[in-house]
C-alpha cells in the first residue's frame, strides 16, 4: 500500500464515517469515464458494467487507474467474476 498515493491521503483526511461513501464515489467516477458516460446519464451500482459496455481492457486500465489513486492492489478477477 502506498500512503503517498493521492487518493489514499485524501480518504485518510477524511473522517472515518465519511470515508466510505467519498471512496464509494470515486470509484463510480472512475467506472463513468471507464463507460464513457456524460453527466446526465446514470450509473446504477447493481448494473453489470459489461453489458454497459465495459470491455477487458478498459477493465485491464480502470484497475490501473484506481490502483495508482488509491496505492493498493486490485484483485483483476474482481472486475470480471463481480461485474456490478
Amino acid at each position: 500500500m502506498d500512503r503517498t498515493a493521492p487518493g489514499y491521503r485524501a480518504l485518510a483526511a477524511l473522517p472515518l464515517s465519511e470515508r466510505r461513501t467519498a471512496l464509494r464515489e470515486s470509484v463510480v467516477a472512475e467506472f463513468r469515464t471507464a463507460l464513457l458516460l456524460g453527466d446526465g446519464e446514470e450509473l446504477a451500482l447493481d448494473a453489470n458494467y459489461f453489458d454497459l459496455g465495459l470491455t477487458s481492457l478498459r477493465a485491464t486500465e480502470l484497475k490501473q487507474r484506481l490502483e495508482q489513486r488509491f496505492g493498493a492492489g486490485i484483485n483483476e478477477a474482481l472486475l470480471f467474476e463481480s461485474p456490478t
